[in-house]
């Protein structure tokens, strides 16, 4: 247990120029060799304007052709200018729908007074940007920080309303030729300001959602706020509100 199989190192696609970081991954077991898709950010360490930009890629673990066990990286991918050419795009999340088409999430920093904007972008199976979608109030500042695939084309997402530093979920689908958002609602994070929310979904369909309080009299996270519902319910229990 704890052997080392294999390693690999991987360098961007630019690396005179930009540095690359590690964030997020998923691994599909389905075929013989598993499939290990990564993704995460490259910046320009001396220039913060443009970036940092998201890149993602694919690994097969399988053997070389020595027959060692290696990771063999099938493709890897930079995408720039999700939200404009001058906007810094974070991923935060990565996950495979039905048919193994790649969803990305993340949020885009506009420069602007209320700066976050909530992003989530398709990608092929050959790691090619097919849609992209923007998720934006009119003027409020939000995240996405985890999405989920539930049922066929459909997923959940968590995030955070900077605004008022409660908790945000709902659910979003594919319809063939577009990312669609099907509702949105809210929950208040009881006395502080939400950090880091995740999720899980259980046999039964309910969803457990936990994140950290940061406490900014204390300036630290002082407890954890652990929540669990339907999801079928889930869109009829909470309103979205600013």
């Amino acid at each position: 247990l704890g052997q080392l199989i294999w390693e690999r190192t991987l360098i961007p696609i630019n690396p005179n120029q930009k540095r690359a970081e590690f964030l997020r991954m998923v691994i599909d077991e389905s075929e013989e060799n598993d499939r290990i898709y990564v993704t995460g950010q490259t910046f320009d360490p001396d220039n913060a304007v443009y970036n940092p930009d998201v890149w993602l890629g694919l690994y097969e673990s399988g053997f070389n052709n020595a027959n060692a066990p290696d990771g063999i990286l099938l493709w890897q991918k930079a995408i720039a200018g999700i939200s404009g050419s001058t906007r810094r795009d974070y991923v935060s999340s990565i996950a495979l729908d039905q048919d193994k088409r790649i969803y990305l999430c993340g949020h885009t920093d506009t420069n602007s007074p209320d700066p976050d904007d909530m992003w989530v972008i398709q990608c092929g199976i050959d790691g090619d940007l097919v849609e992209k979608r923007k998720v934006a109030s009119e003027d409020g500042s939000e995240k996405m920080n985890q999405i989920m695939w539930i049922s066929e084309d459909r997923f959940f997402f968590v995030g955070v309303n900077d605004e008022n530093d409660d908790c945000i979920f709902g659910e979003f689908f594919y319809d063939g030729a577009n990312i669609e958002m099907d509702w949105i609602r809210q929950m208040p994070t009881i006395g502080g300001r939400v950090e880091n929310p995740r999720f899980t979904m259980d046999e039964y369909g309910a969803i457990i959602l936990v994140w950290n309080i940061f406490n900014s009299a204390l300036a630290k996270n002082d407890k954890v706020q652990i929540n669990k519902f339907l999801r079928s319910s889930a869109n009829t229990e909470w309103e979205w509100a600013k």
